[in-house]
């Protein structure tokens, strides 16, 4: 089943006309079910966005298979050149204000166009030319739905409608009077969006004797990408060069040797930077066996480890001093 999610009820209007959809049980107002798809009108602030799209997506469980976004987005740099009126999203960012979030999502179209979501709208020219640095498209909804698929294991897809005014009247004049046009526009493109990413899953098998998770499922796509084009390899290639003949000889279960085998093409990715997180990960045994709770190592590069621990005699004061002295004495090696 695939989730339909729009910020705005006129742009999903016509979605909602050719599918004989029927009111769910919860968020009456917003979510909707047909036999094989699904459909939320989230609103536009980012909080409740991130929480009633997590809601929609723990009432399907794992009927849900992939989650696609159909809106509006203003165009940020003035050079930015489209043929057409719709643009698919790559890369989505987000901030509050001009603070950054750290993380960003991709979106799974390489050759799209990345986008910002920012938590307050975009008014003053001050605030175009800080986010037209870092991306060509703004909207406000884009990463909290990304978030909360990235909760639930699922990839989000997203379409943007480009809305070019940046007089905040005048862009909403614009929607406006485009309301119908710009949801027909979204739906007809919906079309083959929807239909060339069911295509890509339906082509991607997984290997006998393995299984893996939807969010397992996507990570090996992903790596398969990257590795095809990285080597020119074919995806039979990147699986013999990763090991797979092997694995599938050991004495596992499925889902152990399809975590085996995204290990081993993790490591086909970057086998350098693999073995630098390989010896890492073991420095950070002692740790664990003493007790002490990790709760980020924000980088390597950085060297920063926030940890957190409980000692409740001296017993366990000298095992964690122990684990320190012998968590220094293994990142030396790093």
């Amino acid at each position: 089943m695939n989730l339909f999610v729009f910020s705005h009820r006129p742009e999903a209007s016509i979605f909602l006309q050719e599918h004989a959809y029927r009111t769910a049980p919860i968020m009456t107002e917003r979510f909707y079910l047909a036999d094989d798809r699904a459909l939320l009108i989230t609103g536009e602030h980012p909080i409740e966005i991130a929480a009633r799209v997590s809601r929609a997506l723990a009432f399907l469980g794992d009927n849900c298979s992939q989650v696609y976004h159909f809106g509006l987005a203003l165009i940020l740099e003035k050079f930015f050149v489209s043929n057409q009126p719709i643009a698919e999203i790559r890369i989505c960012y987000g901030a509050d204000g001009k603070n950054l979030w750290q993380k960003s999502f991709s979106l799974g179209t390489a050759n799209g166009t990345d986008l910002i979501s920012s938590s307050q709208r975009i008014r003053s020219l001050e605030d175009f030319i800080f986010f037209r640095r870092l991306a060509a498209l703004a909207d406000r909804e884009t990463y909290a739905i990304a978030m909360a698929c990235d909760e639930f294991g699922l990839r989000l897809r997203s379409a943007k409608y480009l809305i070019e005014n940046s007089d905040a009247i005048e862009s909403c004049r614009q929607i406006k009077n485009q309301a119908e046009q710009i949801a027909y526009e979204l739906f007809q493109y919906a079309q083959n969006f929807t239909q060339s990413a069911d295509a890509r899953e339906e082509n991607l098998s997984v290997p006998d004797g393995f299984y893996f998770t939807h969010s397992m499922r996507l990570k090996y796509r992903e790596l398969l990408h990257i590795l095809q084009k990285k080597y020119n390899l074919n995806t039979d290639e990147v699986l013999a060069r990763g090991g797979m003949a092997e694995i599938k000889k050991q004495k596992l279960t499925p889902k152990e040797k399809g975590l085996h085998l995204l290990d081993a093409l993790q490591r086909l990715l970057n086998p350098e930077l693999y073995e630098i997180r390989r010896k890492y990960e073991e420095s950070l045994a002692p740790l664990r066996n003493a007790g002490w709770k990790i709760d980020a190592a924000q980088s390597l590069e950085q060297g920063v480890l926030i940890l957190s621990g409980k000692i409740a005699n001296r017993h366990e004061q000298i095992s964690m001093a122990q684990a320190l002295l012998e968590y220094q004495d293994k990142s030396n090696d790093v």
